[in-house]
């Protein structure tokens, strides 16, 4: 289907801190509720073989529910006590110092981190999760760039997808949401106030998910951006696999140095 690229409301600076924050708790929840990127360890585990990396550095990291969870079975089913760098271009403060105080091996930067600029070598496999269709091609280029310029391994993993049928799912989410807010306790009594009294998260939630899947590169995409990065010594495979909701696949792209 055609590209779309549409903007997300949660990205927008002009919405206020709380309502922004609504959309990675709700995408975490689901992300967690129903094990999406649990079918990804594998080809994680793989990778990090491959590579002998002995840590992740997780870029657009949001509330870092999910990546601490791929990290906690990274451990159990493969036996790999990695180190898991987090960031985020809008750190959460109250987040980070929760994570910071009670997860060993794992840190969360709590400085506004941009994925776009270029970094020294982090010595480690570089991941995004659902978040690299926020990115136009000449951005996406980049960051596979600076990879690649760095030798640093680079793992993306997407669930969303431009196609019919996720966009035709897309039409249930405020209903999802209606079901789903009383579970994310961390925020608040105001998730009730903005969900039931006044219906803003639902819509929002609804609309940035539509976004996304408008937004989403298919395999041909993400392979035809890194042959467009010139590093001779880098290779690229991309795929799919199926998640673990029924419907719903799971994209990748994966560089290793040769």
């Amino acid at each position: 289907m055609r590209k779309w690229h549409l903007i997300e409301l949660h990205e927008q600076l002009w919405i206020p801190a709380y309502l922004r924050r609504m959309t990675p708790s709700f995408l975490t929840y689901i992300l967690k509720k129903f094990s999406i990127y649990t079918p990804c360890v594998d080809l994680l585990a793989a990778t990090i073989h491959q590579t002998k990396s002995d840590k992740i550095v997780d870029f657009c990291s949001g509330t870092g529910g999910n990546v601490l969870y791929l990290h906690t079975l990274l451990k159990e089913k493969f036996n790999l006590p990695l180190q898991l760098n987090l960031s985020d271009l809008f750190p959460d403060q109250t987040i980070i110092k929760k994570i910071n105080t009670s997860n060993n091996n794992v840190y969360y930067h709590p400085i506004s981190t941009n994925v776009l600029e270029p970094s020294p070598a982090t010595l480690g496999l570089r991941t995004l999760f659902t978040c690299f269709h926020h990115f136009k091609p000449k951005q996406a280029k980049h960051i596979l760039h600076c990879a690649a310029s760095n030798n640093d391994p680079i793992a993306i993993f997407e669930f969303t997808e431009n196609r019919f049928l996720r966009l035709l799912f897309d039409l249930l989410t405020p209903f999802i949401v209606f079901l789903t807010i009383p579970m994310l306790k961390e925020l608040g009594w105001k998730r009730f106030l903005f969900t039931y009294l006044i219906p803003i998260a639902p819509f929002m939630i609804a609309w940035d998910g539509f976004v996304s899947n408008l937004r989403s590169y298919s395999t041909t995409e993400l392979l035809n951006i890194s042959k467009s990065v010139d590093k001779p010594h880098y290779r690229w495979k991309s795929g799919k696999i199926k998640s673990n909701l029924r419907f719903f696949n799971i994209t990748y792209l994966i560089g290793l140095p040769k």
